[in-house]
């Protein structure tokens, strides 16, 4: 059994909203709450797979919190910020749908729609410009 502490905070939230810097402390405390953790898995097995079936030479593929690589680096990869948000946006989806879910609409999509047609595929092409989604995520 846990014994619960309460602990003093020198700014109250009231407080804290009447001038800048507090509201910017009242964000980063909430933003440090909704980070989630993404590992990288490079040379992977099932982005080769990938690879081969959409005919191309690098590829990521996501897959829960994981982000699989074939025939890139994780250094060239994170250097590509555009291909970053694209990937952290599929983390999302699966984050709003859960593993199984997700994976069974995604696929489903890829079957009728093909897959550069595919609502995920282009919900995710919507956030290349947006390196705000990487404030939501550690890349390990």
């Amino acid at each position: 059994m846990h014994k619960h502490q309460n602990v003093q905070v020198s700014d109250t939230r009231d407080d804290a909203m009447k001038t800048e810097a507090g509201i910017q402390k009242l964000w980063q405390a909430s933003r440090l709450i909704a980070v989630m953790i993404v590992r990288i898995k490079e040379n992977s097995w099932l982005a080769k797979l990938s690879a081969k079936q959409l005919g191309s030479k690098k590829v990521a593929v996501v897959v829960g919190k994981t982000i699989h690589l074939f025939n890139t680096s994780r250094e060239e990869f994170l250097k590509d910020e555009k291909w970053v948000c694209h990937e952290l946006a599929h983390v999302q989806q699966y984050q709003k749908h859960g593993m199984v879910k997700f994976l069974a609409m995604y696929l489903w999509e890829s079957y009728k729609k093909g897959y550069r047609m595919n609502r995920y595929e282009l919900e995710a092409k919507s956030q290349e410009r947006n390196p705000e989604i990487m404030l939501n995520y550690i890349i390990a």
